[in-house]
């Protein structure tokens, strides 16, 4: 993928991507190379977004066959899963295939295998569209200085902020939340991901996850609690009470995120602009995992584009198993983040694993 001067910008593409997260590059990656495509991003590439850094199995099945470099990957590299529902005073262990990565040298590697045909633009944010019905109008700007664009397809891959979404729809999924998360030195080795179940600090989960000599601390709340940040310091607290974690903080952080309650909160797209990845609603509602999704629906996505067709019904169509996935952690979500029905969930996920129960 090549810097275009933004002078330099055609007025014209067949494809522009919002967005150089893991879906817009994974989009732009499976496009043909004889499609002309832009990507921008309102940030600089590679971007380093606040996130876990984890690749679950979906992510990895998809990833099969690329030789992803070891740079990408913290310590420890493989990763296992514990429950702690301090709700219930119960701990459990998975053995998970997990990968511990880089947010920032995953993204980086991803953007590396786009082909030098796709043209991108850093620092650059998409003022507004409109669709034309044999072209999409894209007015984007940098540095103060517009410039129009035509395009047959306008793909949104801006995650949360849903910038796309938003004026295509007009509205977004209600259920935002705010996740926050502080870097740690990892004094005591700890080596899992730690999923923290708690009523009293947040409805959706907290988390622990070592980096190296770090750990990342963390938890989303939504976006309508004005008193996150006291939740916040209160798991701060427990941490230091229940697991002896405490530390001076290195870096604080905080980035937007949906949680979908129903697949009514997921949408592709309309017409000839398409979404991809969390601003589609295509992310996890019980670990707010997303970079599977992403990855898949861009690929979906391109795949869609390069038939010609009808393109956002084949969108739609090759996107059927990442929806029933939703609809099925949808199910596992309402267990999951219920104190007093989560006990048998846990139970029955713990089937033949190490398990221990605290008084």
């Amino acid at each position: 993928m090549k810097q275009t001067p933004f002078d330099e910008l055609s007025g014209r593409y067949d494809v522009v991507i919002v967005g150089a997260g893991p879906s817009g590059a994974s989009t732009a990656g499976y496009l043909s190379n004889a499609l002309s495509t832009l990507i921008i991003d309102r940030n600089s590439l590679p971007r380093d977004k606040p996130c876990g850094g984890i690749l679950k199995e979906d992510a990895l099945d998809f990833l099969r066959g690329f030789d992803i470099p070891d740079e990408v990957f913290l310590e420890p590299k493989k990763i296992d899963l514990k429950y702690l529902d301090w709700d219930n005073g119960a701990e459990l262990k998975q053995n998970r295939y997990l990968l511990n990565v880089s947010r920032l040298k995953f993204d980086e590697w991803l953007i590396s295998l786009i082909g030098d045909y796709v043209a991108y633009s850093a620092r650059t944010e998409l003022i507004d569209f409109v669709e034309r019905g044999d072209h999409i109008d894209v007015t984007i700007e940098k540095n103060n200085i517009i410039k129009e664009i035509k395009c047959n397809y306008l793909v949104g891959a801006t995650g949360a902020s849903s910038f796309v979404r938003k004026r295509l729809i007009k509205k977004v999924p209600p259920n935002n939340y705010i996740a926050v998360q502080e870097w740690i030195k990892n004094v005591d080795g700890i080596n899992e991901f730690l999923y923290i179940l708690d009523r009293e600090i947040t409805d959706f989960y907290s988390w622990v996850i070592p980096k190296g000599n770090l750990l990342l601390i963390g938890s989303a709340f939504p976006t309508g609690d004005n008193a996150y940040k006291k939740r916040f310091e209160l798991l701060k607290k427990k941490m230091e009470e229940k697991l002896e974690i405490s530390g001076p903080v290195y870096k604080k952080e905080a980035a937007l995120l949906i949680k979908p309650r129903t697949v009514r909160d997921i949408c592709l797209g309309n017409h000839n602009t398409l979404l991809v990845g969390e601003e589609a609603g295509l992310i996890s509602p019980t670990t707010a995992e997303g970079i599977s999704f992403a990855l898949k629906s861009g690929y979906n996505c391109a795949k869609a584009i390069n038939k010609m067709g009808t393109v956002l019904e084949a969108y739609k169509d090759s996107s059927n198993d990442l929806i029933e996935d939703i609809k099925n952690k949808l199910k596992k979500a309402d267990v999951l983040f219920n104190p007093e029905k989560r006990p048998d969930l846990l139970e029955s996920e713990g089937n033949g694993l190490q398990r221990t129960l605290q008084n």
